[in-house]
């Protein structure tokens, strides 16, 4: 059985086009086949569904509106961590925001909440839901993971942390960043699951760090210098996965 990292040219497969021991690839997955790396009849090829299904296949057919191809061998949460890790991003400058998307799924999240906060610099209307889910499928093409990451739409932080379980952590300049690490590493001891919740540029308000103190979420800090919002969730998923196990 191949390992999840030798796949290559990873297609996108609606759930519903998978039936029995065949699957249709569609539209601008199809196009990519067909006209982009120009595969033909009898080539193996590889698809996910994105709810935790890796297809290794051989095509039957192919144009650029429709492949159809026949299921060699199924791996079931292929790439997928086994801890799991929801992150609170706040709402900040487009193609920054979808940047932190794209390098924290790849790092292994499995949900993404966009926040609200005070200081948020894009009001709510802003974001756009279609957009980042296929940013998404682009990012767990890239990576080799079977299942995309969860995408809520914006909330509070309070809203947030009432939705989730297991750990809950915020990230504020304001706090001590080594004498945190350690309550993050023994609050992440046989956990299964954590909520990360990552401030725009101005930072989260006291009060929205009151707010989630008081909902159960243990505050850190990430050292002296003061980090780009994208950069510091980065940063925090990379280290939270590390802690738990996931990374290395």
């Amino acid at each position: 059985m191949r390992n999840a990292a030798t796949f290559t040219n990873v297609s996108y497969v609606l759930p519903e086009n998978v039936e029995n021991n065949e699957l249709f690839i569609v539209e601008e997955e199809a196009h990519h086949l067909s006209s982009v790396i120009r595969k033909k009849k009898g080539d193996i090829v590889t698809a996910t569904d994105g709810k935790g299904n890796n297809y290794s296949c051989i095509i039957k057919s192919v144009d650029r509106k429709k492949v159809w191809a026949g299921i060699l061998e199924r791996f079931e949460n292929s790439g997928e961590p086994k801890f799991k890790l929801s992150l609170g991003m706040a709402l900040i400058r487009k193609e920054r925001f979808e940047f932190a998307l794209e390098k924290c799924t790849e790092l292994g999240i499995t949900k993404i909440v966009p926040l609200s906060t005070k200081n948020t610099s894009l009001p709510v209307a802003s974001f756009r839901k279609v957009r980042c889910q296929k940013l998404l499928i682009s990012a767990v093409k890239q990576c080799c993971r079977s299942r995309l990451p969860e995408l809520d739409d914006p909330m509070s932080v309070v809203g947030c942390l009432g939705k989730e379980s297991g750990v809950k952590l915020i990230a504020d300049e304001r706090f001590d960043s080594q004498f945190s690490d350690q309550i993050i590493k023994e609050k992440l001891i046989d956990a299964g699951s954590a909520t990360v919740l990552v401030g725009p540029e101005g930072g989260f308000s006291e009060e929205e760090v009151n707010e989630a103190v008081e909902n159960g979420a243990v505050p850190f800090g990430l050292g002296t210098r003061r980090l780009r919002a994208e950069t510091a969730a980065i940063i925090v998923v990379g280290l939270i996965l590390r802690m738990s196990g996931e990374l290395g």
